[in-house]
């Protein structure tokens, strides 16, 4: 099972040309990508999927421009790019994977976020508060995916069982 997974991860890598080697924030987002494929999404009844992205730039801009209009699950995935407070506070109850890349860091979210709305940062730790799941690098220079199970389950989006076992650190909360 784990094999599958990873071999899709890196199957959507397809978009590159076989020279060129992907940047670390391509990495990131094609990840990002590849978790629409293993979430269950309360509001299903959308023909779209909307991947929000906070303060992107650089390579992680051009590579989710490259993923934009791109069918999962049916649906076509729309990426809105919020690049300031205001942006996020309108565009929020759109969403269903909020994606918050290094260079998003400086941008402030609500307390709180709506139901469904899935976030996914670039952080070294669950301790930021919303995270559901964080890519960090580990110490020999691999992306690690860190998930709370229990802030996931209240999203209200159903996560495979498959992308849960990928998780090198499964934080569930007890009492």
């Amino acid at each position: 099972m784990k094999l599958r997974i990873v071999l899709a991860i890196f199957l959507s890598f397809a978009f590159y040309s076989a020279s060129a080697r992907p940047s670390e924030s391509a990495l990131r987002v094609a990840f990002v990508y590849n978790f629409f494929k293993f979430i269950e999404w309360p509001n299903a009844d959308s023909e779209q999927f909307h991947l929000c992205v906070i303060g992107a730039r650089g390579d992680t801009r051009k590579t989710l421009q490259t993923m934009e209009g791109r069918k999962l699950q049916g649906r076509e995935l729309a990426v809105d790019y919020l690049d300031s407070e205001t942006q996020i506070n309108a565009s929020l109850g759109e969403c269903n994977l909020l994606y918050l890349p290094a260079s998003g860091g400086d941008l402030i979210l609500p307390e709180i976020l709506p139901l469904g709305v899935l976030l996914v940062a670039d952080a070294e730790t669950l301790d930021q508060p919303n995270v559901c799941i964080a890519l960090r690098r580990s110490a020999d220079s691999r992306i690690e995916i860190l998930i709370d199970k229990e802030r996931v389950l209240a999203t209200g989006v159903i996560m495979s069982s498959q992308l849960l076992k990928l998780a090198r650190n499964l934080r569930e909360r007890t009492g």
